[in-house]
């Protein structure tokens, strides 16, 4: 075999290639206490002119920047110092480093007033490109929706995608509960008799069609978003999983904050 990384790549084709779901453990520091965080990572960046990428130099570049990192204030910070270190080493430019975890938040109940901690799923993914450095952030939330044709009702999930720039803070709990407000009803793991009336109560009340869901998050993220200086763009997907025909429902809108 013999043949090594950096041999030239004689089709000149600029490939983006790295690794991913890389389970790793870091603390950060949000207001002023340590919070474990215990993600996968991927990492990839753009050949130039080689025939393959040095992955093992990937994964060493990202535990040396985690061994720094201990009480960072954000994982954006992280992410922004694992695209740096690649950069001062002069191994790639162009790149994308994601952190995918599980954010959990206590829910009160609507009747019984239960505390309820629900997991919800985030990646955050910061990307550099020609020099500069932005951040993507992916949030999914599950409620339910209710027909306004025939009544009848569903699981739904929604699915909110803000792209900004690098030094924007975007707070995990506000979106989710912005997001959470957009649907016909909440839903919750664990209920109460009262609760589950209160919330199929709820739905009639407000039926709406995935478009309604998008239409108002949308509108309440624009508003949020506005009021925290935060800029930059938007996608919202909502997916219905119908509950009396074969097939689910689909609707999707982006736009600029």
């Amino acid at each position: 075999m013999g043949l090594k990384h950096d041999e030239k790549d004689k089709f000149n084709m600029p490939i983006e290639a790295g690794i991913e779901n890389l389970a790793v453990s870091f603390d950060i520091s949000r207001g002023g206490k340590l919070i474990a965080i215990m993600p996968r990572i991927s990492l990839s960046v753009t050949t130039s002119e080689q025939r393959g990428l040095h992955m093992s130099k990937l994964q060493r570049c990202i535990q040396e920047v985690l061994a720094l990192s201990s009480g960072a204030k954000s994982i954006e910070a992280v992410g922004y110092a694992i695209l740096k270190d690649l950069d001062e080493r002069m191994l790639y430019k162009d790149g994308a480093v994601s952190f995918s975890f599980d954010y959990p938040l206590n829910m009160e109940t609507p009747v019984s007033k239960l505390i309820v901690r629900e997991i919800y799923p985030i990646k955050i993914e910061v990307r550099r490109k020609n020099g500069d450095y932005f951040v993507d952030y992916y949030f999914t939330a599950i409620g339910a929706t209710c027909c306004p044709c025939a009544g009848h009702q569903q699981r739904a999930e929604l699915r909110v995608l803000l792209q900004t720039s690098l030094h924007q803070d975007i707070p995990f709990k506000e979106v989710i509960k912005l997001m959470e407000e957009s649907f016909s009803s909440e839903t919750h793991g664990i209920v109460r008799t009262e609760d589950e009336h209160h919330m199929v109560e709820t739905m009639k009340a407000n039926p709406r069609f995935v478009e309604d869901t998008i239409r108002v998050c949308a509108t309440k993220l624009k508003k949020y978003c506005k009021e925290k200086h935060i800029s930059g763009h938007i996608q919202i997907t909502t997916i219905a999983y119908d509950s009396i025909h074969k097939h689910n429902v689909r609707a999707m809108w982006e736009g600029v904050l």
